[in-house]
């Protein structure tokens, strides 16, 4: 019989309480930070001032997070810096937004910019939160479960059914007692690949909220992740919009300054997206300044249409309000994609479990025949 110690069980669901709240928590204060600071950069206040006043009209931890930006911007950071070293799980996207618009001079537009996306994603996150958990759930405790099952339970099985004289076993049967000899003899195997797993859906619904991309760092998850992301269909499709959703409103807020489209590209890269999404967004720029044509370079790596359509019907002024347009489109078709992978994640994995533990049952109870007929034999 399988058993789980009730302390277990109960520190488990704690925890999970804990982190939900946690990302809340989090949520929130980042998108009381990025409104704070968009109010008053939008009004040309003076930041480090602002900053105090809007500290002391705050209490816990927003107010520390803002007097720490404050005390940065006087030490001589950068607003990226000092929200970084401020606010240690402050999503990387932010940062590398408000990096990208320090270079470029574009930081009340995209402040704002961020504020209208934070309050979007807030609007959406309760929708995708519990099946995400849930999720994570059925990736780490049934495999567990299963597992176990067929370690403990198979093998008792298996010795009932030969000491009643049973020694033919269906094709079925079969597998699953070899699958259980396996199992049982290297115990290793299957403890590292769910320590594996369980490290990338910790690092995924976790880490990545401490471990922060940095745009001009190498960092080995974020690359292996965003490798793997990048070359799935579905996932690749994704992650693509993810990335041109959180790009586009800084190619166009640095468009709108009159900037170029290789120092837009530029600035946009920053933004924490993608590693391939950001390096072909670099090249993007590099082809422009080499001499190519933007529609040309962009279809030689292989934009998406909607950006293709836009860089060919648009030009100088116009271009800023289509990026603009097409800001808004990427983000509702992300609203989108995450639902459908959320609603396509769910299903396959429940089915998938159901079919190994059904395939486990159906296993033990073709042999009962045979077992039934051994034991009429035996009385009679």
């Amino acid at each position: 019989m399988i058993w789980f110690p009730p302390p277990l069980l109960g520190l488990f669901v704690v925890g999970v309480i804990i982190l939900i709240t946690w990302l809340r928590l989090r949520r929130l204060r980042a998108r009381a930070v990025v409104q704070t600071l968009a109010m008053i950069v939008g009004q040309n206040l003076p930041l480090v001032a602002g900053l105090r006043a809007a500290a002391r009209g705050e209490r816990g931890a927003l107010a520390r997070i803002l007097d720490v930006i404050a005390d940065r911007l006087l030490a001589g950071d950068g607003l990226s810096t000092a929200l970084r070293h401020a606010f240690v799980s402050c999503p990387g996207h932010i940062v590398g937004a408000l990096q990208g618009a320090e270079q470029g001079g574009t930081l009340p537009s995209v402040l704002r910019s961020l504020a209208v996306d934070l309050r979007r994603q807030q609007a959406t996150s309760r929708s995708t939160a519990p099946p995400l958990a849930y999720f994570c759930i059925l990736a780490l405790i049934v495999p567990a479960l299963v597992w176990m099952m067929v370690v403990f339970l198979v093998p008792k099985f298996h010795a009932i059914f030969l000491d009643f004289g049973v020694d033919e076993l269906p094709a079925v049967t079969q597998s699953v007692v070899t699958a259980s000899s396996l199992a049982a003899e290297h115990p290793a195997v299957f403890i590292a690949l769910l320590f594996a797993l369980a490290a990338v859906l910790f690092y995924v619904g976790v880490g990545r909220q401490f471990l922060v991309r940095v745009p001009d760092r190498f960092q080995f998850i974020p690359a292996l992740i965003d490798t793997v992301a990048w070359h799935l269909p579905v996932f690749r499709r994704v992650v693509e919009i993810r990335a041109l959703a959180r790009q586009l409103p800084i190619m166009q807020a640095a468009i709108r300054t009159g900037q170029d489209l290789p120092a837009a590209a530029r600035q946009a890269a920053c933004v924490d997206a993608n590693h391939y999404a950001r390096r072909r967004l670099r090249r993007w720029a590099d082809a422009i300044e080499q001499g190519a044509k933007p529609l040309a370079a962009a279809r030689r790596l292989h934009f998406p249409g909607p950006l293709l359509t836009t860089l060919s019907n648009a030009a100088g002024d116009r271009l800023s309000s289509s990026l603009e347009y097409l800001t808004a489109y990427y983000r509702s078709l992300l609203v989108h994609w995450e639902e459908v992978l959320v609603s396509l994640l769910m299903p396959t994995v429940v089915l998938f479990w159901a079919v190994c533990v059904g395939y486990v049952v159906v296993a033990f109870y073709l042999p009962l025949r045979a077992l039934i007929d051994s034991l009429i034999a035996g009385v009679y």
